[in-house]
């Protein structure tokens, strides 16, 4: 009997040592799992960028990559999948061409406010970086109406680019620019244009490479 509490005591031991370390890969505290080598962790998906457009238009950039495989396209193109911070109700969401910018039609917004977007749902896959282009100063160019275009600069490549000038954006096929405004912060620049023709497909140039512009 003196044997068998003794081998019981030392399972108890070692069990009261290895528990913290087996358990120490799951944090209970958020529900999430934390990144290993072998495979991905749950997260939530969190917007590097917003914009709006009128009054029922918000525009997020999400990083290039996005959907992540595997993520069904019934999930990401759900706007109950969303959160809105101040909160907005939203009505649809579409992935634009690019691959990194949804654009959310929502209810009625506030006048100057500044929205975060979060997609709710905790799912496993790595969370999507924001990539550029190597030489592409520019990230994404978004037709948001027929006279304006928004384009989001990639900050490594700012200073390359005068981006409040005008003339430092040309366009193909040929389309004027009238006028370049940088927002406050840097990181959007609203290009105002002549009229964009519906049916055509304009690449933007900055520098050496041309961006496609998404619509």
């Amino acid at each position: 009997m003196a044997d068998w509490r003794w081998a019981r005591g030392l399972l108890a031991g070692a069990v009261a040592v290895l528990a913290p370390l087996l358990l120490g890969c799951h944090d209970s505290s958020n529900n999430r799992v934390e990144e290993t080598h072998s495979g991905p962790r749950q997260v939530e998906l969190q917007t590097h960028l917003e914009w709006s457009e009128g009054s029922t238009q918000l525009y997020a950039i999400i990083g290039a990559g996005w959907p992540p495989s595997g993520l069904q396209r019934t999930s990401w193109q759900e706007g109950t999948n969303y959160s809105i911070e101040p909160r907005v109700s939203i009505k649809s969401v579409r992935l634009l061409d690019d691959g990194m910018t949804l654009c959310l039609t929502t209810a009625e917004q506030a006048p100057g406010t500044r929205y975060q977007v979060r997609y709710t749902p905790k799912v496993s896959f790595p969370a999507p970086p924001l990539e550029g282009f190597p030489q592409n100063p520019v990230l994404t160019a978004v037709a948001v109406d027929a006279t304006h275009v928004v384009v989001v600069p990639d900050t490594h490549h700012q200073e390359r680019v005068d981006w409040a000038d005008a003339s430092s954006y040309r366009f193909e096929p040929p389309l004027a620019v009238h006028s370049a405004q940088v927002s406050e912060d840097g990181r959007l620049v609203r290009l105002t244009t002549a009229e964009q023709e519906a049916s055509a497909s304009y690449k933007l140039r900055v520098g050496e490479i041309a961006t496609p512009v998404v619509r």
